[in-house]
């Protein structure tokens, strides 16, 4: 397990404060972990989605803590905070209800991106393609068991 690195919870509660006001989630009492790790641990949790053909800068898989990727700067680039502000809503989405069908996160995911899309484009940021590759994105190609 990566040793838990602080991010400054000021930075936190501003994240989840500005995630908050456009999604209405509410914040925990408790603020959550977030490991820095290198490249290579976040490369091992998403090897299933991508393989290793992605660069992955954050993790957060349901229940569990954050990772994000040690190399950027959070105190100083918007582009690493809106980032970890991507996680931050995940992780807002599984407090305020852990359902995590298929239908269910691919709208988590879309709104994931359109939050992290606008904290970007108030800093005069161009936005991720992320919101927009999603509108195509089904659950058709999933197992008969989901």
């Amino acid at each position: 397990m990566a040793e838990a690195t602080l991010v400054s919870p000021t930075l936190l509660l501003a994240l989840l404060r500005f995630a908050q006001a456009l999604t209405q989630y509410p914040i925990p009492e408790t603020l959550p972990t977030v490991h820095l790790v290198p490249q290579s641990v976040l490369q091992e949790k998403a090897r299933e989605f991508c393989n290793g053909r992605c660069r992955v800068f954050g993790w957060y898989a349901l229940g569990e803590e954050i990772y994000f990727d040690e190399s950027q700067d959070l105190e100083h680039d918007a582009w690493a905070q809106s980032k970890l502000l991507h996680e931050l809503v995940h992780w807002l989405q599984h407090h305020a209800s852990p359902v995590n069908d298929c239908p269910t996160k691919l709208k988590r995911e879309a709104e994931a991106y359109r939050v992290q899309d606008t904290f970007l484009t108030r800093r005069s940021l161009s936005p991720t393609w992320g919101a927009r590759l999603l509108r195509n994105a089904t659950c058709s190609d999933a197992s008969p068991a989901q």
